[in-house]
């Protein structure tokens, strides 16, 4: 059984491979997408719609609408065991009949807050009046000490809790913050299960100037200052921290990862045509500037290229033109399908 999940979790991550498409499936299951717990790692944002699908008895409904797109793939979607015990949602209070639930592939709880936020109760006035009225008005679950804290349970624990059920955890930089033994103990605990910082769980917010460690300091921070008085500032850097909640990045990323440098040969070895397709693949709507840069082809090789795919037999209808760009079809979405990965 663990192993048939198992399997239906690589081949979703493999056919929806975006969380955006993923929160779409699940949207047209029947699913509330809202209600689903967001991971930054897709393998457990699937985890999370499985569970979903599950509990509502539409797991046999959300096999099916992958077996429409992806007719290809419609005989190892069946997981017909699994499905039997699966297919309709659990009474409250119901014992089950599994001898061995699914396991999921995070040894943490899944994220029931967006943002954690970290401070000093010398801002506890502008955190509730200002801060967390704004957050929720922007659709974010936020957990802080006052809401969302268990009483009678050890401050330590409550502390680990809100930390490992957060997406993020935004850090109120003052002096009061960097003296307390409180707050800097939040911030490790976040900072541990993220070192680098590269899915930003720790999100600094300046609020007065102080002086925080170096291991905060390098990082970029949200500046709002209670000494900024201006409108449009103080909600250009709002923004800022609902983009950084929401896992949205304002620049690409364009430093190599060991992904594409181990992948520098086999990309040399690969058609063209199939490298062509996958990237109008990626972004949907391609132009042939972002072909020839992203590529780095010749612009006689892309000319080739793409005569070859609006013209040739075996692959025709792969590739359209609309005002001037190239747009993937489902028949090279397909096709891409059965490239080998880079």
């Amino acid at each position: 059984m663990t192993q048939d999940f198992s399997s239906l979790r690589k081949m979703l991550c493999y056919l929806f491979d975006t969380h955006e498409r993923a929160r779409l499936l699940a949207k047209d299951t029947g699913l509330d997408a809202a209600g689903i717990a967001f991971s930054p790692i897709l393998d457990v944002y699937w985890d999370n719609i499985l569970m979903e699908a599950m509990k509502h008895g539409r797991l046999r409904m959300l096999l099916e609408k992958v077996s429409d797109e992806f007719p290809n793939y419609r005989d190892k979607l069946t997981l017909k065991p699994l499905l039997e015990e699966t297919d309709r949602p659990l009474a409250s209070g119901a014992a089950t009949t599994h001898t061995e639930p699914p396991t999921w592939s995070t040894s943490t709880p899944s994220p029931l807050y967006d943002i954690f936020i970290s401070y000093s109760h010398m801002e506890e006035s502008w955190v509730h009046s200002w801060l967390v009225p704004k957050l929720e008005a922007a659709e974010l679950r936020v957990c802080t000490d006052r809401t969302s804290f268990d009483a009678g349970v050890p401050s330590l624990v409550n502390i680990e809790r809100a930390v490992a059920t957060s997406r993020h955890t935004a850090l109120i930089l003052t002096n009061n913050w960097v003296e307390s033994q409180w707050t800097n103990y939040e911030a490790l605990l976040t900072q541990t299960s993220d070192p680098t910082n590269l899915l930003r769980r720790t999100i600094p917010i300046l609020r007065k100037p102080c002086a925080p460690p170096p291991r905060i300091a390098m990082l970029t921070y949200v500046d709002l200052r209670e000494s900024l008085h201006d409108p449009a500032r103080i909600e250009a850097e709002f923004h800022k921290l609902v983009d950084a909640t929401n896992d949205v990045r304002r620049l690409p990323d364009v430093m190599p990862t060991d992904r594409t440098l181990s992948s520098a040969w086999e990309q040399q070895k690969e058609p063209i045509a199939h490298r062509v397709l996958r990237l109008i693949a990626r972004y949907t709507t391609c132009s042939r500037q972002r072909i020839l840069t992203e590529l780095q082809v010749s612009e006689d090789e892309l000319q080739e290229t793409l005569s070859e795919l609006l013209e040739a037999d075996y692959i025709r209808g792969t590739v359209a033109v609309t005002n001037g760009s190239f747009i993937i079809t489902r028949a090279g979405r397909e096709r891409v399908r059965g490239y080998s990965t880079v």
